[in-house]
């Protein structure tokens, strides 16, 4: 006759071992340590080696800006615009920016502090752009004068006169 133990039938239940329970949960407590140490650690020498890509990264296409010029400085053939923050920006003026005023080519001598320009500049860098192009005068002034410089042609509706 064969003889069974009650003590080691487990009937529903998982037989569990207190030893065992307590070497898991040491382990998942070291690792979950040791991952939290690493990833800080990570992250503090991220963020004091650069604190982000985009304000210094230079871009490859060319960005509108307006405004009114706030300094320029002759030799470094340079001006500068402030925003509403009080936050300068300096557009260098190569040997390729297309400067206009008034709808005609105009000279780097042309721009004054206080004048009213847009245009489009490569960014170089956090406030610094290399111009492509500046016009010269407030956007409604270019229509203005565009309107008045051109005549309309006599065969045009505009250019008849009453009664023909």
């Amino acid at each position: 006759m064969q003889c069974i133990h009650y003590e080691s039938i487990v009937v529903g239940k998982r037989q569990q071992n207190p030893m065992m329970t307590n070497k898991f949960f040491a382990i998942l407590a070291a690792t979950a340590l040791a991952a939290g140490t690493a990833l800080h650690t990570q992250a503090a020498t991220k963020s004091e080696a650069t604190p982000s890509p985009w304000p210094t990264a230079p871009s490859t296409r060319p960005i509108p800006y307006n405004g009114t010029i706030f300094t320029v400085d002759k030799t470094g053939r340079s001006f500068s615009t402030q925003n509403k923050e009080r936050k300068i920006r300096v557009f260098a003026v190569t040997s390729e920016t297309k400067i206009t005023k008034n709808n005609k080519p105009a000279s780097f001598d042309d721009l004054k502090a206080g004048d009213d320009i847009r245009g489009t500049a490569l960014k170089k860098g956090e406030g610094r752009f290399d111009v492509i192009s500046v016009i010269i005068g407030r956007h409604d002034d270019a229509a203005r004068v565009a309107s008045t410089a051109s005549p309309t042609p006599a065969g045009s509706p505009a250019g008849r006169k009453k009664g023909n």
